[in-house]
């Protein structure tokens, strides 16, 4: 990982053969980092729950009790056939089978990939469930697909999303009844840039259309109906300029098609639709990104940054042609961009899709664009008309264009207020609970349980690890909110005393505890090291 952060290295101003090289190194990071997790979160669960007890053991990353989505790997087991979790209150959660094919590399026995909503897991801590089986055959559930002249449409008890002939969405909250249109749309522009600059040709061909071929538009359907997951699918292809022409100053005449494929997903009782979507890209020297028509008037956008949350108007700021680069109304996001007017918001969340652009439409509202594809063939150019010369060597970088499948994940999480009453379900939706199956617990933990407790929800734990000088345990928060906050810190482990420290774990400030917690005082953005002794 660390040599993968150079600065060329880690935001994308380099050769194709060192994005080899950063491809395989992020690869081989995920693979131990998921070893690791699964070796972890293995080891709680064979110390929960009874010996001989088929379990499943439900872990949550995050803060506070969440109710959220989870899938879990099970066996078939002399013909019964998984069905339900039952949790220690008697609470019964159904299971709902998403993928059939596996099977064990020891006994051959077949696992079935299982969603559920897993109820209450507490806060960095986890949740014991035992699971029940009968003899009903597994069946796959075919896709559902509706007359010709019904809208293709899934709901639950916050959001109805409907997909619409020309391939966006429109969503209906059920909350506050207002309804939001045109969502999800696809927008494709031509790219003469290199890696540093966006640079859009002098005469530009935008395409914001599938090619419609069909009765209905763009082919929707429903393709799964609960009890756990209700998911709707809409596939669309892109007619797109295959290139720019050989003067680099339009887009070609030859197209390509290009195919997109979206699947939206809803959860009962879980107030965020999360997206998925997968495309082709064949074509070159095009930027791709989806806009969402917010429907709300708001001077700035508000975007997640490290160690807090950065407020921007909205909109290219003023210059004149003595700038040595045309400033953009592009920024960067961490985990979350949130447009608001103080009485509603609407959040769009992503898993690493750092760029986005708060548009204001002719109406005064805003729409959010989020990049998804810059497709460029240069590290750097000395052409263009938004920055004068080089940025870089002018090397070929023919990876650069991002021909191939890609999958892109996004969440939207329409609310209430400001960005602090959505930004922990943008969390939850960038870090997913894990569930393991067990069947050797031995009762040393109890069924349910938590490392640490931290209040307010304002205050983020940035790391929780064994001290470097190996004595105690050491937790770092800090405050997202733009305002002081009284932070609250409890350990759920013994301990003798806390100090605060600086980032080295050095330079110790003794602090009060009482009933294993500790309080003090954040200033916004700002960080805290404690460490228990």
């Amino acid at each position: 990982m660390l040599q993968n952060g150079p600065h060329d290295s880690v935001t994308g101003c380099s050769v194709d053969a060192v994005y080899d090289d950063v491809g395989g190194r992020f690869n081989r990071c995920e693979q131990i980092a998921e070893s690791v997790i699964y070796d972890s979160l293995r080891y709680i669960a064979d110390r929960v729950g009874k010996l001989g007890e088929q379990s499943v053991v439900v872990l949550n990353p995050e803060n506070g009790l969440r109710t959220d989505f989870c899938t879990v790997r099970l066996p078939v087991e002399e013909g019964k056939w998984p069905r339900k979790l039952v949790a220690d209150d008697g609470t019964e959660t159904p299971l709902q089978s998403i993928e059939r094919g596996g099977h064990s590399p020891l006994d051959r026995r077949e696992r079935i990939v299982y969603g559920f909503v897993a109820d209450n897991v507490p806060g960095f801590g986890y949740k014991v469930m035992r699971l029940e089986r009968d003899d009903k055959v597994w069946t796959k559930v075919e896709p559902f697909v509706q007359d010709e002249d019904q809208p293709r449409s899934i709901e639950n008890e916050h959001f109805a999303v409907t997909a619409t002939r020309d391939g966006t969405l429109s969503i209906v909250d059920k909350r506050d009844g207002r309804a939001y249109s045109g969502l999800n749309l696809f927008v494709d522009g031509g790219e003469r840039g290199d890696e540093y600059t966006h640079c859009p040709p002098q005469r530009d061909e935008i395409v914001d259309r599938a090619s419609i071929d069909t009765r209905w538009g763009a082919q929707a359907r429903v393709i799964e109906e609960g009890p756990a997951r209700f998911k709707l699918e809409v596939q669309q292809t892109y007619s797109l300029p295959a290139s720019l022409t050989d003067d680099r100053e339009d887009r070609s005449t030859s197209v390509v098609d290009c195919e997109i494929i979206t699947r939206v997903s809803l959860y009962p009782g879980i107030p965020r639709i999360d997206i998925e979507t997968d495309v082709d890209n064949r074509a070159k020297d095009r930027r791709l990104r989806v806009h969402f028509a917010t429907g709300i008037r708001a001077g700035r956008s508000q975007a997640e940054q490290h160690f807090g949350v950065v407020s921007r108007p909205i909109g290219v700021p003023e210059h004149d042609d003595t700038w040595f680069e045309t400033p953009v109304a592009t920024y960067p996001q961490k985990s979350f961009v949130d447009i608001s007017d103080g009485q509603r918001g609407f959040m769009l969340t992503n898993r690493g899709l750092p760029e986005y652009e708060a548009i204001e439409e002719a109406d005064g509202t805003i729409t959010i664009a989020l990049t998804l594809l810059r497709c460029i063939e240069w590290l750097s150019r000395d052409d263009l008309s938004t920055r004068r010369g080089h940025a870089g060597p002018g090397m070929h970088t023919p990876g650069a264009q991002m021909l191939g499948r890609w999958k892109f994940q996004y969440s939207l999480i329409p609310h209430e207020g400001g960005w602090e009453t959505a930004f922990a379900e943008a969390h939850r939706f960038l870090r997913p609970l894990r569930a393991v199956r067990t069947s050797r617990g031995d009762g040393t933990l109890p069924e349910s349980g938590s490392l640490v407790e931290i209040e307010p929800p304002e205050v983020i734990l940035s790391a929780l690890k064994l001290a470097e000088d190996g004595d105690g345990v050491v937790a770092r928060v800090y405050n997202i909110a733009s305002e002081p906050v009284g932070a609250r810190v409890r350990l759920l482990r013994p301990f003798e005393r806390v100090e605060r420290v600086d980032l080295n774990e050095e330079n110790p400030d003794p602090i009060e505890s009482e009933d294993s917690a500790v309080r003090f005082q954040l200033k916004p953005n700002e960080i805290a090291t404690l460490k228990f002794r």
